[in-house]
């Protein structure tokens, strides 16, 4: 009895060593079908398919315009007179149609542009006509606004402010040079080493108005060696409605000035925006 259970134990054994060696064998087979299958994946993720490799470029363009001012300078208007205000667009959104500018001051009142395209990137000027209001020489604000059609539709935006002079409506009268006695003619003429005077006033036309901020320059245009204008600036003082101002006088000196013709600008300026200007004539002979 005991040989018979011997032998039967030792078969046993051998069975399951057996078995055991196929199992590690499909364990080691089933791992390396496993890492390959991985590392394929892997290349696939990190390169991606071949056949997606073309590259394009992408334009965003964006939703709506964006309009900006980039030019409104001080700009002079006249008192009860018609005039042009100029300011400039730019637009780095998408293409705006029919763009109108709207400006309201109190110098003018309410005054609209014609209406104008701004495409992507372009900068546009625009032209406004106003009507100043019949008032005394002073600087007013004047807020901007548009109005346009784009991709969403219509809309209006506010665009800020800008400033503008209301001024005078003047013009310079009785321009001339004094006489020297017992000459017959106006001494426009001077020697090398001489002088002469020269004088203006300034006319009002404003029916309501008192003007206050004028002054007038007297200067050379162009060379004028040995030559001086004492003073360069006057002030003109109040001038009253469709009122002249006081008469205004330059003294004009020669110091060895060569002989020639020299032309001499006199102009009237309020809060140094340019409002009416005049030219004489200074001959200097030898």
């Amino acid at each position: 009895m005991s040989k018979w259970h011997g032998s039967t134990s030792r078969t046993r054994t051998g069975l399951s060593a057996s078995t055991a060696a196929s199992s590690s064998t499909i364990l080691v087979i089933v791992m390396i079908i496993i890492i390959a299958v991985a590392a394929i994946i892997g290349v696939t993720y990190l390169t991606g398919s071949p056949k997606t490799t073309t590259n394009s470029v992408m334009t965003v363009t964006p939703e709506a315009p964006q309009l900006s001012v980039t030019q409104f300078p001080l700009q002079v208007i006249y008192a009860n007179g018609t005039s042009d205000l100029s300011l400039t667009l730019a637009n780095s959104g998408s293409p705006a149609n029919t763009v109108v500018l709207t400006l309201n001051s109190e110098a003018f009142g309410t005054e609209q542009s014609p209406p104008q395209d701004v495409a992507t990137g372009a900068h546009v000027t625009f032209n406004v006509p106003v009507q100043g209001i019949d008032e005394a020489d002073e600087v007013y604000s004047v807020a901007i606004s548009a109005s346009y059609s784009g991709p969403s539709g219509s809309q209006s935006i506010s665009l800020g402010s800008g400033n503008v002079v209301l001024g005078p409506m003047v013009t310079m009268t009785k321009v001339g040079w004094f006489y020297q006695f017992p000459a017959l003619s106006s001494k426009s003429t001077i020697g090398r080493n001489d002088s002469t005077e020269s004088y203006v006033t300034v006319q009002s036309s404003s029916k309501f108005a008192q003007y206050s901020q004028i002054n007038v320059t007297e200067t050379f245009e162009g060379d004028h060696t040995g030559l001086t204008i004492a003073p360069v600036t006057q002030s003109t003082g109040l001038i009253g409605p469709q009122g002249n101002s006081q008469q205004l006088t330059f003294k004009i000196s020669s110091t060895n000035a060569p002989q020639g013709t020299y032309p001499i600008l006199i102009r009237a300026w309020a809060f140094n925006v340019l409002v009416a200007q005049f030219k004489i004539n200074l001959s200097v002979s030898g």
